[in-house]
């Protein structure tokens, strides 16, 4: 339903899958859109969401090696956003 194809973000392209007790179904919260003549590919959708979990948890990963940097500074404050998006850039680079 989004004009940019294959080129959404992966929470876009799953999106409304979610996996709830172990089944692929459709929760569109805050959604306007009508689903309702849409059916789920419950193995595209689990993969999508599987995929979503592991970038999930590699930010996470990643932002908590950043705060432990942050963290050795006596003035945090010295380090800027632009800091911040490049040790993204580097993190996701290696």
């Amino acid at each position: 339903r989004c004009g940019l194809g294959e080129g959404r973000p992966a929470p876009c392209r799953s999106f409304p899958a979610n996996e709830i007790d172990g089944a692929i179904r459709f929760e569109n919260a805050g959604c306007t859109c009508d689903w309702s003549g849409v059916t789920a590919d419950e193995s595209a959708d689990r993969a999508l969401l599987s995929a979503e979990g592991q970038a999930r948890e590699k930010y996470g990963q990643i932002v908590a090696a950043w705060n432990d940097y942050v963290g050795r500074f006596a003035d945090p404050f010295e380090l800027t956003h632009r800091d911040f998006c490049r040790y993204l850039m580097d993190a996701y680079n290696q």
